[in-house]
């Protein structure tokens, strides 16, 4: 049981410690792009290196350059090159694009969330079993 409780808080803990960590890290990007079309745009970005991009924009846009993953009305791209084409249709409301470099450490956050994860889930697991097996 003492086994179980001490896998749960340290799960708790590294789930809220790497949800903290990776707020801090989305929220100091070290790159960024606002654009401000006031027509039908369609450009290149040309980047340094292989990166994960997230592209936010409320106007009709379609972003291509390797896997390209819907996130609500975002686009997070992880470019196969260092191109990534972007169209933008502009809204009526006016369109404002910002793209993001995403930092590689955040990455690393995933995998501690899911470590988090796994932790509390095996205390579960491990306090339901010693459960059952006193009966």
């Amino acid at each position: 049981m003492r086994i179980s409780k001490d896998l749960f808080v340290a799960g708790i803990i590294v789930l809220l410690a790497s949800v903290i960590i990776g707020d801090i890290v989305l929220g100091n990007n070290n790159y960024k792009i606002s654009l401000s079309p006031s027509q039908h745009l369609n450009t290149e970005l040309t980047v340094s290196q292989s990166i994960a991009l997230e592209v936010q924009s409320p106007a009709d846009l379609n972003v291509k350059g390797g896997a390209v993953y819907t996130v609500g009305q975002n686009f997070v791209v992880v470019p196969t090159s260092t191109v990534v084409s972007l169209d933008v249709q502009p809204s009526i409301n006016g369109t404002v694009v910002g793209i993001y470099k995403l930092n590689d450490s955040l990455y690393a956050v995933f995998g501690a969330i899911l470590l988090g994860a796994i932790l509390v889930f095996s205390s579960i697991v491990i306090a339901v079993y010693a459960e059952l097996r006193s009966h």
